[in-house]
């Protein structure tokens, strides 16, 4: 049994549904204090002998990023932005809550940094046939943009966030074994191609977004560029629509990902 766990499970609304989820990292699980089946605590599972409370807690807030991010991403056509918080640090054997200060200080920490284990394809298949957020998350472990899409998936949805994930989606299908330019960029244009046509999106739907997300005449504070001047693009697109095709995407490269790739690089 793990010795902490944490009370309540922040955003019930991912707990209740990933109540029943198969997850070797995390699960959710009733409240043993209370009688109510709705009251959930967030139990990590991850190591606390060599951990203080603080980086425990700094661990368990990087795994319940990637928790929301890999829910987000799995229900894409809502557009959500559900977080899973992180409340009191409580130990099981002694039934107390543990003392963590300045916990908004604390930044998030990688528990996979150094992991020991080997990327396995045919775990990662069978987690895919399984659970979209088990899937994401062992995959997370060893690909550092998926990883980096988990991350970004679990703050609050913006223009400026969006294009962070778009960045990421597009660095990812670079292959760094071609050298040559020209079959390097070919090799990445098909690769693109094929997430947009698995995500049902147009190139005209990606040049509307980045249109939009870069105008400081449509977004003003929210766009990525300062006023550089620019007219109104000639097609945009709204913030919720734009989280659908963008989340949409990253579920595809997410999801193809081992398909694509052949292997999972930490690279």
């Amino acid at each position: 049994m793990p010795k902490y766990y944490f009370t309540p499970a922040g955003n019930r609304q991912i707990a209740l549904s990933l109540q029943n989820t198969a997850c070797e990292d995390f699960n959710f699980q009733q409240d043993h204090r209370s009688e109510d089946p709705t009251d959930l605590i967030f139990i990590p599972h991850l190591s606390a002998a060599e951990n203080s409370p603080e980086d425990f807690y700094a661990k368990s807030r990087f795994l319940a990023m990637l928790i929301g991010g890999s829910f987000n991403i799995s229900r894409h056509d809502r557009a959500e932005s559900l977080a899973v918080s992180l409340d009191w640090l409580i130990d099981w054997e002694k039934e107390e809550r543990i003392p963590v200060q300045h916990t908004e200080r604390i930044l998030p920490l990688n528990p996979y940094q150094e992991i020991a284990e080997e990327f396995d394809m045919d775990k990662a298949i069978a987690l895919r046939k399984q659970d979209f957020v088990a899937y994401a998350i062992y995959v997370s472990k060893f690909n550092r943009f998926v990883c980096s899409l988990l991350l970004l998936a679990s703050q609050k949805h913006s223009f400026i966030s969006l294009y962070a994930m778009l960045d990421t989606i597009e660095a990812s299908i670079v292959d760094p074994t071609i050298t040559e330019r020209k079959a390097a960029k070919a090799r990445r244009q098909q690769k693109l191609d094929f997430l947009l046509a698995e995500a049902e999106l147009s190139e005209d739907d990606i040049n509307a977004f980045t249109g939009t997300a870069n105008n400081f005449g449509l977004l003003g504070l929210q766009s990525r560029h300062g006023d550089l001047g620019w007219g109104q693009p000639k097609n945009t697109v709204d913030l919720d629509t734009a989280t659908k095709q963008i989340l949409r995407l990253a579920y595809n490269m997410i999801y193809t990902s081992i398909d694509i790739d052949k292997s999972v690089s930490a690279t």
